[in-house]
């Protein structure tokens, strides 16, 4: 196993770090063109595990599109109104 040094390591760290913008832009892209969600609608967390699970953007866009159905309601009568 190879030795890493502490500049090493922060160079990879800064590598890692400037690669989840682009992976995460380019899964937005795939979750608009894909489903018509917008990425705002996911939040950032799972947009973060998505990443560290090191999918692809194209996979990335599915598994957000099913946590964004699964947290909207099927129908409007989800919440009582008061009266």
């Amino acid at each position: 196993m190879p030795h890493l040094t502490r500049a090493k390591v922060s160079k990879i760290a800064q590598a890692e770090q400037a690669t989840y913008p682009a992976w995460k832009i380019e899964a937005s892209k795939q979750l608009q063109r894909q489903h018509d969600i917008v990425a705002t609608a996911i939040p950032e967390r799972v947009w973060t595990s998505l990443y560290v699970r090191r999918l692809d953007p194209l996979t990335a866009a599915d598994r957000a599109e099913i946590y964004y159905r699964s947290i909207r309601p099927a129908g409007m009568l989800w919440r009582k109104t008061k009266k």
